[in-house]
């Protein structure tokens, strides 16, 4: 029947906006040692941001971790660190220990070599000096690239640098020593005492380590701009970019980089990359594994190579809903974009959002107008009314009618469900349609018939009816299995009928298979427009043989409709039915409109 790979597919909404001042992002800002920074105007109307500062003075550098610049209106516009060029020069040395003996039983001076090490991690190293207790390196420099974090740590002095020294033997280097020391104020060369054992790797150790060596150390400083709502520049220098989100405490949030057909301003789903599907098909959109520790902030990324996006794809919206309450709870949220390459920085963004918005759009990246480059525009729309991208479909499709080329229709609003999660299904289609169209989709791990089926139960749970290839018809002939898909007439429900079951498993005596994935649609079948949609994650923790996915149910006068999700190694209707109704007892269905509350 159905089958897919990693998700389901069918079709959507998209964004985009237009702004008529935009900014290259080259680099055309430098900071000197007693220079402010100076802009290069790239636009008659518009702030500068597309920066890179390089800082060389030391003393200047601890004065400010984060600089300003003006735009063309006079505005200061603040940028904050990215990364940082550390080079450490080890010049000379004077009374270092000698640990070897010749052939004559003598005392030999080491042949000495230089490494740095931050934060316990080696970053580089000298080449040998030619023997001697006082040494002179011509292969003196130690150069090595560091990220913005690290290099705020060194000059806060939270984090120092380490050198170690280490005697060039033909077999394995022996120990001389290590010095420990921060980043210091001045470039000027420095003599430091060579200690016996390093503080960062203790199992280093040289009881008769003795001198002193010359040290310089210079750092050449990276900044990015803070970026604000309606900056846009153009992406044309880096063909892939990292967008990481960081935020603390705060309700379970979702992200999610939503794809928009160029034409129309549709979703694209299968190049939507979000909860259930962590990667487009070509991969040129990828969200790693999220990051969460204990005591940590939470760290989500998103990756986009640029120029391997499929070509119908216009606008990408980078989308933020809370499940559960609101953003009021949410700390400390920023997001920083990157060069996904090199980790040069290219802005920092930090949202202001209200206590009372579930939904935001942060930001979105459009194709120019020649599709060769993409611009990158900053929006933090926050809403109120949703907790899915599906749900706001027709809000996605303004942002991306800007890049658009041919709008020919009306976004509708989806529910995009996860498992526990409930709707009012008129919520999605006002009046309640009469006819339904349901589409079950999966993936088995042997390629063993899977068959859907629908369970029809009263308000008790009690089973009145099965409907599958077989039976293909109710007795009230209000659901129909035809073209691999089940039709619901509401109207023609019996009274009796308090829930409609939808479920994949081996009932009718077929060898059980493992269920890898699957998905679920609901249309209104009297005009098609897609009203449910959810794609199901691997279940790879325990053979899954059969699957509830979902249920309508009666509420007043009209229907809901719950995603269940509910995995079991049944492999007969009555003990699917069994667990089905062991399931509402315990969890009772009801509680709808937790993806859209009330306008």
């Amino acid at each position: 029947m159905h089958s897919f790979g990693a998700s389901a597919t069918y079709g959507l909404v998209q964004a985009g906006v237009t702004v008529d001042s935009k900014l290259e992002n080259t680099f055309p800002i430098e900071k000197d040692a007693n220079e402010s920074i100076r802009s290069t105007e790239l636009s008659s109307d518009s702030p500068s941001f597309a920066l890179q500062a390089s800082q060389s003075s030391l003393s200047s550098f601890h004065s400010q971790e984060s600089s300003s610049v003006s735009n063309t209106n006079g505005h200061a516009m603040s940028s904050i660190m990215s990364s940082a060029t550390l080079t450490v020069i080890v010049s000379q040395g004077r009374g270092l220990v000698s640990l070897d003996r010749n052939i004559f039983g003598k005392m030999k001076p080491a042949e000495p070599l230089v490494e740095l090490y931050l934060g316990g991690k080696a970053c580089g190293k000298t080449g040998p000096a030619r023997r001697s207790s006082n040494p002179v390196w011509k292969e003196s420099a130690i150069v090595c690239e560091i990220g913005g974090d690290m290099a705020k740590e060194l000059v806060n002095r939270s984090e120092k640098l380490e050198l170690r020294l280490f005697d060039r033997q033909i077999k394995k280097e022996t120990f001389m020593g290590a010095i420990l020391f921060s980043l210091p104020k001045e470039e000027a060369s420095c003599w430091y005492t060579v200690a016996a054992r390093s503080e960062q790797a203790t199992e280093f150790y040289c009881a008769r380590a003795s001198g002193s060596i010359e040290v310089q150390v210079q750092m050449n400083a990276k900044f990015y701009p803070v970026l604000m709502p309606d900056h846009v520049f153009i992406l044309r220098q880096h063909s892939k970019i990292a967008l990481d989100l960081s935020w603390r405490s705060g309700p379970y949030l979702e992200t999610s980089f939503v794809a928009t057909d160029l034409g129309s301003g549709l979703i694209l789903w299968d190049e939507s990359v979000y909860f259930a599907n962590r990667t487009n098909p070509n991969r040129s959109i990828v969200f790693p594994e999220r990051l969460e520790l204990p005591g940590q902030p939470t760290i989500d990324t998103v990756v986009v190579d640029l120029e391997n996006v499929p070509l119908n794809v216009g606008t990408l919206c980078l989308v933020m809903t809370a499940r559960n309450n609101s953003f009021s709870d949410i700390e400390s949220l920023e997001i920083r974009c990157k060069d996904a390459i090199t980790g040069q920085g290219v802005g920092r963004f930090v949202p202001r959002l209200s206590a009372s918005d579930t939904c935001v759009v942060l930001l979105q990246m459009s194709r120019t107008k020649n599709r060769k480059a993409w611009d990158l525009e900053v929006m933090a729309a926050g809403y109120q009314r949703f907790r899915d991208f599906g749900s706001m479909q027709p809000e996605i499709q303004m942002i991306a009618q800007g890049s658009a080329t041919r709008i020919s229709r009306r976004a509708e609003r989806t529910a995009l469900m996860r498992s526990g999660d409930c709707i009012r299904v008129q919520d999605y289609a006002a009046p309640l349609p009469e006819n339904l169209s349901i589409g079950l989709y999966w993936k088995v791990a042997n390629g063993e018939n899977v068959l859907p089926l629908v369970l029809l139960m009263d308000k008790d749970t009690h089973l009145l009816d099965v409907i599958h290839r077989q039976n293909p018809r109710s007795e009230d002939r209000s659901v129909a299995y035809a073209e691999d898909r089940f039709q619901v007439a509401l109207p023609k429900a019996v009274a009796d009928v308090h829930y409609i079951c939808f479920a994949l498993g081996p009932y009718l005596g077929e060898q059980a298979d493992h269920i890898l994935s699957a998905a679920f649609n609901m249309l209104n079948a009297d005009d098609g427009k897609e009203l449910v949609r959810s794609t199901f994650p691997d279940f790879d923790t325990f053979p899954t043989r059969t699957l509830t996915l979902g249920c309508l149910f009666r509420s007043c006068d009209n229907w809901d409709f719950t995603l269940l999700g509910l995995s079991s190694c049944d492999i007969t209707i009555d003990d699917c039915t069994r667990t089905l109704q062991n399931y509402m007892i315990e969890k009772p269905l009801g509680h709808p409109s937790s993806l859209m509350t009330e306008s």
